[in-house]
């Protein structure tokens, strides 16, 4: 009978130390998981704030480009209307003009529809981690 104790309590002493081994362990996976959750939103915050500023000067270049568009657009008319050019002359420039403003304005439309695209993406996976993160927070692992 003593014997099969002192087997009993040696075991039980082995499983404690195996216990805090492992919980021990588990603590260190804990720090480092929660080490690269943090990394991971500083790198998507940084990221978002590039993207921000990329945003604000595309949309300043943008502004910019509207406005030397419409100034070119005067300056065009002026010249054709003071210009003694053939009426059909006339209509075919503004036609060229017209169609490269559509070419432009198309572009900007692709642009920003990929943008949009992008910032869906990331708002999804920025979703899925944050999902993870709560799930992981609530299971503890």
């Amino acid at each position: 009978m003593k014997a099969r104790l002192s087997l009993a309590r040696d075991n039980l002493e082995q499983l404690n130390t195996d216990y805090e081994s492992l919980k021990k362990k588990l603590d260190i996976t804990r720090k480092e998981r929660d080490e690269l959750y943090q990394r991971f939103d500083e790198s998507i915050s940084s990221m978002c704030k590039a993207s921000d500023c990329k945003n604000l000067i595309l949309e300043k270049r943008l502004k910019i480009i509207s406005n030397e568009l419409e100034v070119a657009s005067v300056q065009v008319n002026e010249i054709l209307q003071n210009v003694p050019i053939d009426i059909n002359k006339t209509a075919e420039i503004k036609s060229s003009i017209k169609d490269m403003i559509n070419e432009k304005n198309n572009e900007i439309r692709r642009l920003q529809v990929n943008l949009a695209s992008e910032k869906k993406k990331y708002e999804q996976e920025r979703n899925i981690v944050n999902e993870e993160s709560v799930s992981v927070a609530m299971t503890g692992f």
